[in-house]
């Protein structure tokens, strides 16, 4: 992987970043993907990658070998660049061969925050009064959907073929 531009892109914060991979990286990868698809691609004989690249055309592994090779070239560029990003960065194929493939990312970058006073400031905090009649009317709902949910659940409660017991809640 090299990285062969970065662009800073400032009034929309963002960095555009074009990135090489190299013909070893790309050439393992194709061959990556030609192993694990050899045997689904119907030509006549050995399915070799030069039968397969032959009748299918030479970028038939391509997709498969850019989707295998980008991730780990992107998280290697952005990593060397120092870069925090803020987002799912936009990825184009700019160029693609046999040599390798060249893509930019256009990164979103988190937003600069300047700080103001915040040392010392208050909250008011509405103070919460309960009556002892609310007090009891929650605890008498409470009570209303605890029996509704036993009664609901008795059958699964009690032993099979037993009477249920009374209980007051």
């Amino acid at each position: 992987m090299e990285i062969k531009k970065r662009e800073n892109i400032p009034e929309n914060r963002q960095v555009r970043l074009t990135v090489a991979v190299d013909r070893g990286t790309w050439q393992d990868a194709l061959m990556h993907c030609y192993n694990g698809i050899k045997a689904l691609c119907p030509v006549e004989g050995e399915p070799t990658r030069e039968k397969i690249e032959a009748v299918y055309g030479s970028d038939f592994l391509y997709q498969e070998a850019v989707n295998e090779t980008y991730p780990q070239a992107l998280v290697d560029a952005i990593g060397q660049e120092d870069i925090s990003i803020a987002g799912t960065p936009t990825l184009t194929v700019e160029d693609i061969g046999p040599d390798g493939f060249t893509f930019t990312a256009l990164i979103d970058l988190y937003p600069e925050v300047k700080l103001g006073q915040y040392k010392g400031l208050s909250a008011v905090y509405p103070q919460a009064e309960l009556s002892e009649e609310d007090t009891q009317a929650a605890l008498e709902a409470v009570e209303v959907v605890i029996g509704d949910v036993l009664l609901d659940h008795l059958d699964q409660l009690l032993p099979a073929g037993e009477p249920p017991a009374i209980v007051a809640l």
